[in-house]
Protein backbone atom coordinates (compact mmCIF):
# COMPACT_ATOMS: atom_id res chain seq x y z
CA UNK A 1 0.00 0.00 0.00
CA UNK A 2 2.79 2.42 0.91
CA UNK A 3 4.66 1.76 -2.32
CA UNK A 4 1.55 2.36 -4.40
CA UNK A 5 0.52 5.55 -2.57
CA UNK A 6 4.02 7.06 -2.48
CA UNK A 7 4.94 5.92 -5.98
CA UNK A 8 8.11 3.91 -5.24
CA UNK A 9 8.92 0.23 -5.71
CA UNK A 10 8.14 -2.22 -2.91
CA UNK A 11 11.77 -2.98 -2.01
CA UNK A 12 12.50 0.71 -1.48
CA UNK A 13 9.34 1.17 0.58
CA UNK A 14 10.14 -1.91 2.71
CA UNK A 15 13.68 -0.73 3.49
CA UNK A 16 12.49 2.77 4.35
CA UNK A 17 9.81 1.42 6.68
CA UNK A 18 12.30 -0.87 8.41
CA UNK A 19 14.66 2.07 8.99
CA UNK A 20 11.82 4.11 10.47
CA UNK A 21 10.97 1.19 12.73
CA UNK A 22 14.63 0.94 13.85
CA UNK A 23 14.41 4.60 14.87
CA UNK A 24 11.15 3.88 16.78
CA UNK A 25 9.26 6.33 14.61
CA UNK A 26 6.76 3.63 13.63
CA UNK A 27 5.59 0.34 15.15
CA UNK A 28 6.73 -2.88 13.50
CA UNK A 29 5.10 -6.20 14.36
CA UNK A 30 7.40 -8.78 12.76
CA UNK A 31 5.53 -11.45 10.81
CA UNK A 32 2.17 -9.66 10.92
CA UNK A 33 0.08 -9.33 7.78
CA UNK A 34 0.10 -5.53 8.20
CA UNK A 35 3.36 -5.07 10.13
CA UNK A 36 3.84 -1.29 10.08
CA UNK A 37 1.83 1.33 11.97
CA UNK A 38 2.46 5.02 12.64
CA UNK A 39 2.61 6.15 16.25
CA UNK A 40 -0.25 8.54 16.93
CA UNK A 41 2.15 11.35 17.86
CA UNK A 42 4.08 10.85 14.61
CA UNK A 43 0.84 10.93 12.65
CA UNK A 44 -0.04 14.25 14.29
CA UNK A 45 3.36 15.64 13.32
CA UNK A 46 3.09 14.45 9.74
CA UNK A 47 -0.30 16.10 9.29
CA UNK A 48 1.37 19.47 9.90
CA UNK A 49 4.10 18.97 7.29
CA UNK A 50 4.20 20.30 3.70
CA UNK A 51 2.86 17.84 1.16
CA UNK A 52 0.27 16.27 3.46
CA UNK A 53 -2.59 17.35 1.16
CA UNK A 54 -0.98 15.57 -1.80
CA UNK A 55 -0.25 12.48 0.34
CA UNK A 56 -3.84 12.27 1.55
CA UNK A 57 -5.13 12.70 -2.01
CA UNK A 58 -2.87 9.85 -3.13
CA UNK A 59 -4.15 7.66 -0.29
CA UNK A 60 -7.77 8.47 -1.20
CA UNK A 61 -7.08 7.53 -4.80
CA UNK A 62 -5.55 4.25 -3.64
CA UNK A 63 -8.62 3.49 -1.50
CA UNK A 64 -11.02 4.11 -4.39
CA UNK A 65 -8.92 1.94 -6.73
CA UNK A 66 -8.80 -0.81 -4.13
CA UNK A 67 -12.56 -0.80 -3.58
CA UNK A 68 -13.19 -0.88 -7.34
CA UNK A 69 -10.73 -3.75 -7.82
CA UNK A 70 -12.38 -5.86 -5.11
CA UNK A 71 -16.04 -4.87 -5.43
CA UNK A 72 -17.17 -8.39 -6.38
CA UNK A 73 -18.87 -9.79 -3.23
CA UNK A 74 -16.98 -13.08 -3.65
CA UNK A 75 -13.70 -11.13 -3.23
CA UNK A 76 -14.58 -10.36 0.39
CA UNK A 77 -11.27 -11.58 1.83
CA UNK A 78 -9.32 -8.95 -0.10
CA UNK A 79 -11.77 -6.26 0.99
CA UNK A 80 -11.33 -7.42 4.58
CA UNK A 81 -7.56 -6.95 4.25
CA UNK A 82 -7.96 -3.43 2.89
CA UNK A 83 -10.63 -2.32 5.36
CA UNK A 84 -8.21 -0.55 7.76
CA UNK A 85 -7.10 1.74 4.91
CA UNK A 86 -10.68 2.26 3.73
CA UNK A 87 -11.94 3.21 7.19
CA UNK A 88 -8.91 5.49 7.61
CA UNK A 89 -10.09 7.38 4.53
CA UNK A 90 -13.60 7.63 6.03
CA UNK A 91 -12.22 8.96 9.31
CA UNK A 92 -10.02 11.50 7.54
CA UNK A 93 -12.98 12.78 5.52
CA UNK A 94 -15.06 13.14 8.68
CA UNK A 95 -12.22 14.90 10.46
CA UNK A 96 -11.74 17.36 7.61
CA UNK A 97 -15.45 18.16 7.40
CA UNK A 98 -16.06 16.34 4.11
CA UNK A 99 -19.21 14.49 5.13
CA UNK A 100 -20.18 13.66 1.55
CA UNK A 101 -16.69 12.31 0.85
CA UNK A 102 -16.98 10.05 3.91
CA UNK A 103 -20.45 8.97 2.80
CA UNK A 104 -19.23 8.00 -0.69
CA UNK A 105 -16.46 5.79 0.67
CA UNK A 106 -18.57 4.22 3.42
CA UNK A 107 -21.48 3.54 1.04
CA UNK A 108 -19.14 1.62 -1.24
CA UNK A 109 -18.27 -0.88 1.52
CA UNK A 110 -21.42 -0.81 3.68
CA UNK A 111 -22.80 -4.07 2.25
CA UNK A 112 -19.46 -5.77 2.93
CA UNK A 113 -19.36 -4.57 6.55
CA UNK A 114 -22.97 -5.73 6.94
CA UNK A 115 -22.18 -9.20 5.56
CA UNK A 116 -19.18 -9.48 7.85
CA UNK A 117 -21.25 -8.58 10.91
CA UNK A 118 -19.44 -5.30 11.57
CA UNK A 119 -22.59 -3.35 12.36
CA UNK A 120 -20.90 -1.46 15.19
CA UNK A 121 -18.50 0.11 12.66
CA UNK A 122 -21.45 1.15 10.52
CA UNK A 123 -23.58 2.54 13.35
CA UNK A 124 -20.68 4.60 14.72
CA UNK A 125 -19.87 6.21 11.38
CA UNK A 126 -23.45 6.60 10.19
CA UNK A 127 -24.32 8.37 13.44
CA UNK A 128 -21.43 10.81 13.05
CA UNK A 129 -22.36 11.36 9.42
CA UNK A 130 -25.88 12.37 10.48
CA UNK A 131 -24.35 15.07 12.67
CA UNK A 132 -22.23 16.33 9.78
CA UNK A 133 -24.71 16.25 6.87
CA UNK A 134 -27.37 18.89 6.08
CA UNK A 135 -30.73 18.49 7.80
CA UNK A 136 -32.36 17.19 4.61
CA UNK A 137 -31.16 15.38 1.52
CA UNK A 138 -30.91 11.99 -0.16
CA UNK A 139 -27.75 11.03 1.74
CA UNK A 140 -29.41 11.72 5.08
CA UNK A 141 -32.50 9.68 4.16
CA UNK A 142 -30.27 6.83 3.01
CA UNK A 143 -28.27 6.87 6.25
CA UNK A 144 -31.44 6.81 8.34
CA UNK A 145 -32.61 3.73 6.41
CA UNK A 146 -29.21 2.07 6.84
CA UNK A 147 -29.25 2.74 10.57
CA UNK A 148 -32.76 1.28 10.74
CA UNK A 149 -31.45 -1.87 9.08
CA UNK A 150 -28.57 -2.12 11.57
CA UNK A 151 -30.89 -1.77 14.56
CA UNK A 152 -33.35 -4.30 13.11
CA UNK A 153 -30.58 -6.86 12.68
CA UNK A 154 -29.34 -6.26 16.23
CA UNK A 155 -32.86 -6.68 17.62
CA UNK A 156 -33.72 -3.11 18.64
CA UNK A 157 -36.99 -2.93 16.72
CA UNK A 158 -38.15 0.29 18.39
CA UNK A 159 -35.11 2.18 17.13
CA UNK A 160 -35.36 0.47 13.76
CA UNK A 161 -38.97 1.58 13.20
CA UNK A 162 -38.12 5.12 14.36
CA UNK A 163 -35.27 5.42 11.84
CA UNK A 164 -37.27 3.92 8.95
CA UNK A 165 -40.17 6.30 9.64
CA UNK A 166 -37.83 9.31 9.75
CA UNK A 167 -36.23 8.14 6.49
CA UNK A 168 -39.63 7.77 4.82
CA UNK A 169 -40.79 11.22 5.97
CA UNK A 170 -37.60 12.80 4.63
CA UNK A 171 -37.78 10.89 1.34
CA UNK A 172 -41.42 11.99 0.92
CA UNK A 173 -40.50 15.61 1.60
CA UNK A 174 -37.82 15.71 -1.12
CA UNK A 175 -39.61 13.33 -3.53
CA UNK A 176 -36.78 10.77 -3.30
CA UNK A 177 -38.41 7.67 -4.76
CA UNK A 178 -35.55 5.23 -4.13
CA UNK A 179 -35.40 6.36 -0.51
CA UNK A 180 -39.14 5.85 -0.15
CA UNK A 181 -38.88 2.31 -1.52
CA UNK A 182 -36.00 1.39 0.78
CA UNK A 183 -37.76 2.83 3.85
CA UNK A 184 -40.97 0.94 3.00
CA UNK A 185 -38.90 -2.25 2.72
CA UNK A 186 -37.40 -1.65 6.15
CA UNK A 187 -40.78 -1.00 7.73
CA UNK A 188 -42.11 -4.16 6.09
CA UNK A 189 -39.33 -6.15 7.71
CA UNK A 190 -40.07 -4.66 11.15
CA UNK A 191 -43.81 -5.32 10.85
CA UNK A 192 -42.96 -8.88 9.84
CA UNK A 193 -40.79 -9.38 12.93
CA UNK A 194 -43.48 -7.84 15.15
CA UNK A 195 -46.12 -10.21 13.75
CA UNK A 196 -48.25 -7.74 11.78
CA UNK A 197 -48.07 -9.58 8.45
CA UNK A 198 -50.80 -7.51 6.78
CA UNK A 199 -48.84 -4.29 7.31
CA UNK A 200 -45.66 -6.08 6.30
CA UNK A 201 -47.11 -7.17 2.94
CA UNK A 202 -48.51 -3.67 2.28
CA UNK A 203 -45.11 -2.07 2.90
CA UNK A 204 -43.25 -4.66 0.82
CA UNK A 205 -45.71 -4.27 -2.06
CA UNK A 206 -45.31 -0.49 -1.99
CA UNK A 207 -41.54 -0.93 -2.08
CA UNK A 208 -41.83 -3.31 -5.04
CA UNK A 209 -44.10 -0.94 -6.97
CA UNK A 210 -41.68 1.98 -6.59
CA UNK A 211 -38.63 -0.05 -7.62
CA UNK A 212 -40.56 -1.43 -10.61
CA UNK A 213 -41.50 2.12 -11.68
CA UNK A 214 -37.85 3.16 -11.35
CA UNK A 215 -36.76 0.26 -13.56
CA UNK A 216 -34.43 -1.05 -10.84
CA UNK A 217 -34.76 -4.77 -11.50
CA UNK A 218 -32.24 -5.81 -8.84
CA UNK A 219 -34.14 -4.04 -6.07
CA UNK A 220 -37.47 -5.10 -7.55
CA UNK A 221 -36.34 -8.72 -7.29
CA UNK A 222 -35.43 -8.22 -3.64
CA UNK A 223 -38.84 -6.70 -2.97
CA UNK A 224 -40.57 -9.59 -4.78
CA UNK A 225 -38.68 -12.00 -2.54
CA UNK A 226 -39.76 -10.08 0.55
CA UNK A 227 -43.41 -10.13 -0.55
CA UNK A 228 -43.15 -13.89 -1.08
CA UNK A 229 -41.64 -14.48 2.34
CA UNK A 230 -44.41 -12.39 3.93
CA UNK A 231 -47.17 -14.29 2.10
CA UNK A 232 -45.63 -17.54 3.30
CA UNK A 233 -46.01 -16.24 6.87
CA UNK A 234 -49.63 -15.40 6.01
CA UNK A 235 -50.15 -19.05 5.06
CA UNK A 236 -50.67 -18.36 1.34
CA UNK A 237 -48.00 -20.74 0.10
CA UNK A 238 -48.92 -20.76 -3.60
CA UNK A 239 -48.70 -16.95 -3.78
CA UNK A 240 -45.50 -17.03 -1.75
CA UNK A 241 -43.83 -19.52 -4.09
CA UNK A 242 -44.99 -17.52 -7.14
CA UNK A 243 -43.36 -14.30 -5.86
CA UNK A 244 -40.20 -16.10 -4.76
CA UNK A 245 -39.80 -17.84 -8.12
CA UNK A 246 -40.27 -14.52 -9.94
CA UNK A 247 -37.54 -13.03 -7.75
CA UNK A 248 -35.16 -15.94 -8.30
CA UNK A 249 -35.45 -15.73 -12.09
CA UNK A 250 -34.39 -12.07 -12.04
CA UNK A 251 -31.64 -12.65 -9.48
CA UNK A 252 -30.16 -15.52 -11.47
CA UNK A 253 -30.36 -13.49 -14.68
CA UNK A 254 -28.53 -10.56 -13.06
CA UNK A 255 -26.09 -12.72 -11.09
CA UNK A 256 -27.29 -11.38 -7.73
CA UNK A 257 -25.84 -14.03 -5.44
CA UNK A 258 -26.86 -12.46 -2.13
CA UNK A 259 -30.43 -12.04 -3.33
CA UNK A 260 -30.49 -15.63 -4.53
CA UNK A 261 -29.47 -16.85 -1.08
CA UNK A 262 -32.31 -14.98 0.62
CA UNK A 263 -34.86 -16.19 -1.94
CA UNK A 264 -33.65 -19.79 -1.67
CA UNK A 265 -34.18 -19.59 2.07
CA UNK A 266 -37.75 -18.42 1.48
CA UNK A 267 -38.42 -21.22 -1.01
CA UNK A 268 -36.91 -23.71 1.42
CA UNK A 269 -39.35 -22.61 4.11
CA UNK A 270 -42.27 -23.05 1.70
CA UNK A 271 -41.07 -26.54 0.81
CA UNK A 272 -40.76 -27.37 4.50
CA UNK A 273 -44.30 -26.14 5.11
CA UNK A 274 -45.71 -28.52 2.50
CA UNK A 275 -43.68 -31.43 3.87
CA UNK A 276 -40.98 -31.65 1.20
CA UNK A 277 -38.18 -31.76 3.76
CA UNK A 278 -35.44 -33.10 1.48
CA UNK A 279 -36.13 -30.33 -1.03
CA UNK A 280 -36.16 -27.78 1.78
CA UNK A 281 -32.77 -28.93 3.09
CA UNK A 282 -31.35 -28.82 -0.43
CA UNK A 283 -32.59 -25.24 -0.86
CA UNK A 284 -31.19 -24.20 2.53
CA UNK A 285 -27.82 -25.80 1.74
CA UNK A 286 -27.66 -23.99 -1.60
CA UNK A 287 -28.22 -20.75 0.29
CA UNK A 288 -25.55 -21.68 2.84
CA UNK A 289 -23.03 -22.35 0.07
CA UNK A 290 -23.64 -18.91 -1.41
CA UNK A 291 -23.37 -17.21 1.98
CA UNK A 292 -20.08 -18.99 2.68
CA UNK A 293 -18.72 -17.90 -0.69
CA UNK A 294 -19.72 -14.30 0.07
CA UNK A 295 -18.36 -14.42 3.61
CA UNK A 296 -21.80 -13.44 4.92
CA UNK A 297 -21.77 -14.61 8.54
CA UNK A 298 -25.33 -13.51 9.28
CA UNK A 299 -26.61 -15.33 6.21
CA UNK A 300 -24.72 -18.45 7.26
CA UNK A 301 -26.35 -18.33 10.70
CA UNK A 302 -29.83 -18.03 9.17
CA UNK A 303 -29.22 -20.89 6.73
CA UNK A 304 -27.81 -23.13 9.48
CA UNK A 305 -30.82 -22.42 11.67
CA UNK A 306 -33.18 -23.45 8.91
CA UNK A 307 -31.20 -26.61 8.16
CA UNK A 308 -31.34 -27.49 11.86
CA UNK A 309 -35.09 -26.99 11.94
CA UNK A 310 -35.54 -29.21 8.90
CA UNK A 311 -33.48 -31.95 10.55
CA UNK A 312 -35.71 -31.59 13.61
CA UNK A 313 -38.78 -32.04 11.41
CA UNK A 314 -37.14 -35.22 10.06
CA UNK A 315 -36.69 -36.36 13.68
CA UNK A 316 -32.89 -36.28 13.26
CA UNK A 317 -32.57 -34.61 16.65
CA UNK A 318 -28.81 -35.04 17.13
CA UNK A 319 -28.06 -33.44 13.74
CA UNK A 320 -30.57 -30.70 14.47
CA UNK A 321 -28.93 -29.85 17.80
CA UNK A 322 -25.44 -29.82 16.27
CA UNK A 323 -26.52 -27.52 13.45
CA UNK A 324 -28.56 -25.18 15.65
CA UNK A 325 -25.61 -24.82 18.03
CA UNK A 326 -23.49 -23.64 15.10
CA UNK A 327 -26.18 -21.10 14.22
CA UNK A 328 -26.44 -19.91 17.84
CA UNK A 329 -22.67 -19.42 18.10
CA UNK A 330 -22.70 -17.19 15.02
CA UNK A 331 -25.68 -15.19 16.27
CA UNK A 332 -23.90 -14.65 19.58
CA UNK A 333 -20.72 -13.49 17.84
CA UNK A 334 -22.79 -11.06 15.77
CA UNK A 335 -24.81 -9.83 18.80
CA UNK A 336 -28.08 -10.61 16.97
CA UNK A 337 -30.66 -10.94 19.73
CA UNK A 338 -33.53 -12.06 17.50
CA UNK A 339 -31.42 -14.79 15.92
CA UNK A 340 -30.20 -15.96 19.31
CA UNK A 341 -33.78 -16.12 20.56
CA UNK A 342 -34.94 -18.19 17.58
CA UNK A 343 -32.01 -20.61 17.84
CA UNK A 344 -32.47 -21.01 21.60
CA UNK A 345 -36.18 -21.70 21.14
CA UNK A 346 -35.54 -24.34 18.51
CA UNK A 347 -32.80 -25.94 20.63
CA UNK A 348 -35.24 -26.02 23.55
CA UNK A 349 -37.72 -27.91 21.42
CA UNK A 350 -35.01 -30.37 20.34
CA UNK A 351 -33.92 -31.03 23.92
CA UNK A 352 -37.55 -31.62 24.92
CA UNK A 353 -37.89 -34.16 22.10
CA UNK A 354 -34.67 -35.81 23.29
CA UNK A 355 -36.06 -36.00 26.85
CA UNK A 356 -33.56 -33.54 28.37
CA UNK A 357 -36.18 -31.38 30.08
CA UNK A 358 -33.75 -29.33 32.17
CA UNK A 359 -31.87 -28.22 29.05
CA UNK A 360 -35.15 -27.63 27.25
CA UNK A 361 -36.48 -25.38 30.01
CA UNK A 362 -33.22 -23.43 30.23
CA UNK A 363 -33.08 -22.76 26.48
CA UNK A 364 -36.75 -21.87 26.21
CA UNK A 365 -36.61 -19.44 29.12
CA UNK A 366 -33.55 -17.74 27.62
CA UNK A 367 -35.36 -17.54 24.27
CA UNK A 368 -38.43 -16.00 25.92
CA UNK A 369 -36.32 -13.38 27.67
CA UNK A 370 -34.54 -12.38 24.45
CA UNK A 371 -37.76 -12.22 22.42
CA UNK A 372 -39.19 -9.82 25.00
CA UNK A 373 -35.96 -7.81 24.98
CA UNK A 374 -36.26 -7.47 21.20
CA UNK A 375 -39.72 -6.01 21.67
CA UNK A 376 -42.14 -8.78 20.70
CA UNK A 377 -45.54 -8.13 22.34
CA UNK A 378 -46.98 -10.60 24.84
CA UNK A 379 -49.58 -11.80 22.32
CA UNK A 380 -47.03 -12.46 19.57
CA UNK A 381 -47.40 -16.05 18.26
CA UNK A 382 -43.77 -16.87 19.07
CA UNK A 383 -44.16 -15.71 22.68
CA UNK A 384 -47.39 -17.68 23.04
CA UNK A 385 -45.82 -20.85 21.59
CA UNK A 386 -42.84 -20.71 23.94
CA UNK A 387 -45.04 -20.08 26.98
CA UNK A 388 -47.27 -22.96 25.93
CA UNK A 389 -44.31 -25.29 25.55
CA UNK A 390 -42.94 -24.27 28.93
CA UNK A 391 -46.27 -25.06 30.55
CA UNK A 392 -46.90 -28.43 28.92
CA UNK A 393 -45.32 -30.99 26.65
CA UNK A 394 -45.71 -30.78 22.88
CA UNK A 395 -43.94 -29.72 19.70
CA UNK A 396 -42.83 -26.16 18.97
CA UNK A 397 -42.35 -24.85 15.44
CA UNK A 398 -40.23 -21.70 15.38
CA UNK A 399 -38.81 -20.34 12.16
CA UNK A 400 -35.48 -18.81 11.39
CA UNK A 401 -36.51 -15.63 9.57
CA UNK A 402 -34.78 -15.08 6.21
CA UNK A 403 -33.05 -11.74 5.92
CA UNK A 404 -34.98 -9.32 3.73
CA UNK A 405 -32.94 -8.39 0.69
CA UNK A 406 -34.12 -4.84 0.09
CA UNK A 407 -32.49 -3.47 3.26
Amino acid sequence: MVSEVVGVDEDYASKALEELADQSLIDWAHGAERPFRLHDVVALLLRSQPGVVEAEAAHNAFVHRYIEAHKDPSDWEALDRGMPEILTAVERALRSGSARGAFRVLSAVADHLDRRGRLGDLIDRYTRLLDALPEAGEERAGILTSLGHCYAVLGDLGKAVEHFQRALAMADAIDFAEGQASAFGGLGHCHDLLGDIGKSIACYQRSREIFEALGDRAQEAGALSNVGIAYRRYGELSRAIDYLEQALVIQEELGLLEGQASTLLGLGLCLRDIGELDGAIDSFKQALGIEEMLGDRRGQAIALGNIGNAYRAQEKVDKAIETLKRALALYEELHMLGGQAAALGNLGSCYRTAGDYDAATDHLQRALSLHRQVGLPSDHPTILRIRSLLSRSGPLGLDEIPRTSTL
